[in-house]
């Protein structure tokens, strides 16, 4: 497969500057200093920024844009450093390499940001950077999944999680969510489960299953958005009692 090929070459290729990548956190730690270090070879999975996590916040994110503005931006490149055909070549070569580090993101939960505007993009970076987090109780069928969501992203709010409480289970059923902020991923997921009758009944076992009740971990800009998703969500009558869930497993 020459897909797998690339992705294969392009990792190993990466992995050769990783080392370097972290003695520069080492160092920015060391001197207390804020640093972005940006650059295609920064792999999702392939650079351990946990083993920071008690000296420094390490923030990862993967920038991408649809196909159409890439093949612009590349053109664009290929004329300003002159290299024409050449360079346009490797157009095919450098989406295989994009779509692979979107999987490697979605997989790892690291958020992926559209990068077509540009400061809409810095803005959604420092949303992610600033944002508090907290996990919420819900209880709600699949048909108020849709207005669960209008309530969370309204503030500017996102989930990475959902943990289903089943009696049977010993431990909640969880899973992460990548890109909830996505409009056009969302738009698909919640076609698929009012349009597909199958997707619909598998989702809607797991909901009856824990009695419709689930927890997220909800991240928002800030405390104030974050109260507001949870005052909004309440009033909704979708916020659900933790202390329940004492009872409801015995």
């Amino acid at each position: 497969d020459k897909n797998k090929l690339i992705e294969a070459g392009f990792e190993e290729h990466a992995s050769f500057v990783i080392p370097a990548i972290e003695n520069v956190i080492k160092r920015s730690i060391k001197d207390n200093d804020s640093i972005v270090i940006e650059g295609v070879h920064l792999i999702p999975g392939l650079i351990d920024v946990e083993q920071f996590a008690d000296d420094a916040n390490v923030a990862f994110f993967i920038l991408t844009i649809d196909r159409e503005e890439h093949q612009k931006r590349f053109i664009k490149r290929a004329i300003e450093i002159k290299r024409g055909g050449k360079q346009l070549d490797y157009f095919e070569e450098n989406r295989v390499i994009n779509d692979d580090l979107i999987k490697k993101a979605n997989k790892l939960n690291v958020p992926v940001i559209n990068n077509s505007d540009m400061n809409k993009a810095v803005t959604k970076i420092m949303q992610y950077i600033n944002e508090v987090h907290k996990e919420v109780f819900l209880k709600h069928t699949v048909e108020q999944i849709d207005l669960e969501r209008k309530i969370i992203t309204k503030y500017g709010g996102r989930i990475t999680d959902i943990s289903y409480y089943i009696p049977e289970f010993k431990e909640p059923l969880k899973r992460t969510i990548s890109n909830y902020d996505d409009d056009e991923n969302t738009k698909k997921f919640l076609y698929q489960i009012h349009n597909d009758p199958k997707d619909k009944q598998s989702l809607e076992t797991l909901y009856n299953l824990s009695n419709n009740v689930h927890s997220h971990t909800i991240c928002a800009p800030d405390e104030d958005k974050l109260n507001k998703i949870i005052n909004e969500l309440k009033e909704n009558g979708l916020l659900y009692d933790e202390k329940l869930l004492r009872s409801y497993g015995e």
